[in-house]
Parts: structure tokens; C-alpha cells; sequence
């Protein structure tokens, strides 16, 4: 499949908010394989409505490429929405080009820094996943309150990074034999 969207590729979501809560089903058990994702906000994105939660989600087998494409693998909630995304798995991913990162987990979404219903991300897991060139190989930011945990990036390369990655109120992040080669000034 080929997606070329100008919003997020696949987006894996389970409601908004209250809404999401009073329902209460979480999105669980989605396989998204072979695809290909051009321009959007991100290739396979879990977020940012997860108030019903989301649990074991996979994408593997991918090609992503874009000027246009911001980031790779997102997920993204706030303190407004809430909700817990748990067991994402993402493997064998070619990226030629993204604009912002490769890897992005964001608490903070839409710079919402307080509200009731603080989100939770845990159990991440990125195998073999070759980057060609992004701003950054991973921008993940949590909040003091909302600290992803049990993220692992495995056998992957990021090359042509231009800036540092931002690891920000993170527990447990795992880098094994991951390389990172930066672009000289």
C-alpha cells in the first residue's frame, strides 16, 4: 500500500478524550505491513487520541521516504487527552528521508503541559530500522509526570543526522547496537 496523505500515513487511535474513556475499547492487535509512506506528519503514528488505549501494535516491512514526511515512527498524546499506548513494536524499516526524526515520542503534543489525564507510553521496540537522513535519529519527550519507559532500539542505523537527539524524562531507554553518524559542519 502506498500512502501519501499530508496528515499522519496510519494513524492508531482509540478515542478522544472523554469520549475515548467512556467508551473504553482499546485498539489492540493491528499488523501494518509493506507499505509505503511518503508525505505526512508521520509514517506510522499511535496518537494523538488514545484515551481508550492502545496495546500491541505492529509495523513492519516498511519503506519511508519524503521531504515532506516529518517524522517516522510517532506517538504522540498530552495531559488533556490521556490514555497509555503499550507494546509497539516496529521492524525492518528503510527510511530514506524524513524531515524531523526517525523515532518520535511526544507527551507534550500540541505544547499541552497540564491536565488531568496524564497519557503513559511503555514497551516500545524498533528493530532494524535504516535511516538515511532526518534532522534528528530520535526525539523523545515526556513529561516529569509522564515519563515513557521501556523504549528499545535495536540493530538500527541513522545516518546524516543533523542535530543531537533530544531524550527528555525518559526511563529505561535501551540502545543496542544502534549507530548514529552525524553530518559535519
Amino acid at each position: 500500500s502506498y500512502f501519501n496523505t499530508g496528515d499522519d500515513c496510519v494513524a492508531v487511535k482509540s478515542g478522544r478524550g472523554d469520549d475515548g474513556r467512556r467508551v473504553g475499547i482499546a485498539s489492540t492487535d493491528v499488523v501494518v505491513r509493506r507499505c509505503t509512506m511518503h508525505a505526512g506528519h508521520g509514517g506510522f503514528v499511535v496518537g494523538s487520541e488514545i484515551a481508550g488505549g492502545v496495546r500491541n501494535v505492529y509495523s513492519e516491512d516498511c519503506d519511508w521516504d519524503s521531504p515532506d514526511l516529518r517524522y517516522g515512527v510517532r506517538i504522540k498524546s498530552n495531559r488533556r487527552w490521556g490514555g497509555h499506548a503499550e507494546g509497539i513494536y516496529v521492524r525492518n524499516i528503510r527510511i530514506e528521508r524524513v524531515r524531523q526524526a526517525a523515532v518520535r515520542v511526544n507527551l507534550r503534543y500540541q505544547n499541552v503541559l497540564d491536565g488531568p489525564h496524564t497519557p503513559q507510553v511503555s514497551n516500545v521496540h524498533v528493530q532494524d530500522m535504516a535511516s538515511q537522513e532526518s534532522r534528528f535519529a530520535l526525539q523523545l519527550e515526556g513529561l516529569e509526570a509522564a515519563r515513557p519507559e521501556n523504549i528499545t532500539i535495536v540493530n538500527s542505523n541513522f545516518m546524516n543526522i543533523k542535530k543531537a537527539s533530544i531524550v527528555e524524562h525518559v526511563d529505561n531507554l535501551v540502545l543496542e547496537n544502534v549507530h548514529f553518524d552525524y553530518v559535519s559542519k
